[in-house]
This record gives C-alpha cells, structure tokens and sequence, in this order.
C-alpha cells in the first residue's frame, strides 16, 4: 500500500509543478516574436510587399506593428503588411546599393506594460536600366580604344 501512495505522491507532484509553471508564466511578461520574411530586391518602378502577419505573441497579447525604413525614426506604416513603391522611396534611399527595413510589433498585454521586439533585413536597391546601359556603353568604349592603341611589341 506505501508503493500507491509513492506513485500518488508523484503524480500529484507533478501535476502541481505543471500548475505552478503555467500559473507562473501567465505572470511572467513576454515580448512577442517579430518575424519578417527576407525581402526581395527592390528595382526602379517596382513594388516590394513584407507581410510582418506571422508575428505574434507566446501568451496571446494584441499586437501592434511599426515598419521603419533606413535610419528614419518615425515609422512609415502601422499595418501588419508593408508595400514599398519605388516612387515613394526618400531619395536618400534610392541612391545607395541597399537600405535597411526594420519591423517592431509590440504586444500590449492587459495587466502590464507594452513590451516589444524588432527584426530588420536589408533590401538591395537594383539600379535603373539607364545606368546599366551607360556603364556597358562605358565598358564598350574602352574596350573599342584599347584595340585601337598601336601595339607594343
């Protein structure tokens, strides 16, 4: 008759343990997870879409989203989704090879403070046709001046 009390014992024990840990990490805050999908390369007239929908919070807190682009401070779009059209793009964006996007989504739990969390990616920025013409007219035009120079020899 001890064993059964023994195997009683641990059972409630276990049972009790499991109680304790989930009444504990009900307690217990906990940032969402920001998940951003790598984005596409990004060319002239085009549009870039990054869905942030698969965010989400561990204990089910409402969430909120703020996409950021380059260094700017203020966010660009409070929606789950973000749509890039190149028109739209500072100009400080279109003139470098890659720019950084960065999603923060904050959960707001109800009976304590927001907490939040980010994830960034960089987009690379393809060049317009134009300059891919004018540097292979570029390439073309020293290659045609090199076979013209007398040889050497």
């Amino acid at each position: 008759m001890k064993e059964s009390v023994n195997i009683s014992s641990s059972v409630f024990r276990i049972i009790a343990l499991l109680f304790i840990s989930f009444s504990v990490a009900q307690a217990v805050d906990v940032p969402p997870i920001t998940i951003l999908p790598p984005a596409a390369p990004l060319s002239v007239g085009e549009t870039l879409t990054l869905d942030g929908d698969h965010s989400f919070s561990p204990v089910g807190d409402p969430l909120t989203f703020q996409w950021f682009l380059g260094s700017d401070l203020n966010p660009v779009s409070t929606q789950s989704d973000l749509t890039i059209l190149w028109s739209d793009l500072p100009s400080d964006l279109t003139d470098v090879s890659k720019f950084t996007v960065t999603l923060t989504v904050t959960s707001h739990p109800t009976d304590g403070d927001d907490l939040s969390s980010s994830a960034s990616d960089l987009v690379d920025v393809v060049p317009e046709p134009s300059s891919w013409l004018l540097m292979l007219s570029a390439i073309g035009l020293i290659g045609l001046w090199r076979r013209q120079l007398p040889s050497r020899e």
